[in-house]
């Protein structure tokens, strides 16, 4: 099934033919065989040009009907073929409700996620400023008493409305 033609025969598909290819030359280029799904309309004069093809998001035009997991029923074929990289199998209808089309979700590569460390910025604060410094103990501060700075990620500094205190080390 040619996805980019979505059941348009009135489009050439940017995959099979040039946005400068006339009718003539994509009747000659078009594939051979019964399963023939790009043809340019037999109205257009001989020398016109192909429409661009329009790439529309995949599931605009199919329902999703019925989602298995690969332990259901009606997926144990495709548990079969796919192994354990099957996630599910979903049937969807396309949308005159009138052909049924099984597509299937594989997991094709796992890798662990790094969060990001975060940004660490120094706040200069007041021995006299006692609310504050509560404020950045609960918030998570460590006091580094050599360099007589607060240490804090610069998102919370951020939150905590304290950009203006922050100072290079």
């Amino acid at each position: 099934m040619d996805m980019a033609l979505r059941g348009k025969a009135e489009y050439c598909t940017k995959h099979q033919y040039s946005a400068n290819t006339t009718r003539a030359q994509a009747l000659v280029q078009a594939p051979a065989g019964p399963r023939r799904l790009a043809t340019v309309p037999s109205s257009w004069p001989a020398n016109a040009q192909c429409p661009p093809a329009t790439m529309k998001p995949e599931r605009s035009h199919y329902r999703v009907i019925k989602t298995l997991a690969p332990t259901d029923r009606g997926a144990t074929t495709w548990a079969n073929q796919y192994g354990d990289a099957l996630v599910c199998v979903r049937h969807r209808s396309d949308a005159k409700g009138k052909v049924r089309h099984t597509t299937v979700e594989l997991l094709v590569d796992s890798t662990p996620i790094q969060p990001r460390s975060a940004k660490q910025v120094y706040l200069q604060l007041a021995p006299h400023e006692r609310p504050l410094h509560a404020m950045v103990i609960a918030a998570g501060g460590q006091w580094l008493a050599d360099q007589r700075v607060w240490r804090l990620p610069s998102r919370v500094a951020t939150i905590l409305n304290l950009r203006h205190r922050i100072v290079q080390r």
